[in-house]
């Protein structure tokens, strides 16, 4: 399949950002980047950033429900998203896969925690994201 190819499939999937996004959309595009290639997955997390919101918001909610390996290199590239809903997710998806990041992932997990008190209805993510910073640190 070729990479617009793939593209126009999960733009199929996953929709606009006008049409809803259920459950039933999230395993279908759960299981579709399951099955990419491993040059296909790198192709979209390497063009993830240039998608819109609702593309790298929909793609961070699936790879937040996966549990295979792949999906830490397209979270790692989500987190540096410009849209905080976004890294919040991803950063969130990461400590919950237990994720060992590069410096340059460390920092912008702490850039994005240390921008929350910003953004009031993100301080469910805090606590969640200072344990995740600490057992970095750690690490």
């Amino acid at each position: 399949m070729e990479h617009s190819e793939l593209l126009n499939t999960f733009k199929a999937i996953i929709g606009n950002s006008y049409s809803g996004w259920h459950d039933e959309n999230m395993y279908a595009a759960a299981r579709f980047l399951q099955n990419l290639s491993p040059e296909d997955r790198d192709f979209l997390a390497n063009t993830i950033l240039n998608k819109p919101k609702y593309w790298q918001e929909r793609i961070a909610k699936v790879m937040h429900q996966a549990t295979y390996n792949e999906r830490i290199t397209i979270l790692t590239r989500l987190l540096h998203s410009q849209y905080l809903d976004v890294a919040l997710i991803a950063a969130s998806a990461l400590e919950k896969a237990q994720a060992v990041l590069e410096e340059d992932e460390k920092k912008r997990v702490a850039e994005i925690l240390s921008g929350l008190h910003l953004h009031p209805h993100h301080m469910g993510y805090y606590s969640q994201l200072e344990g995740f910073l600490e057992r970095l640190e750690r690490a």
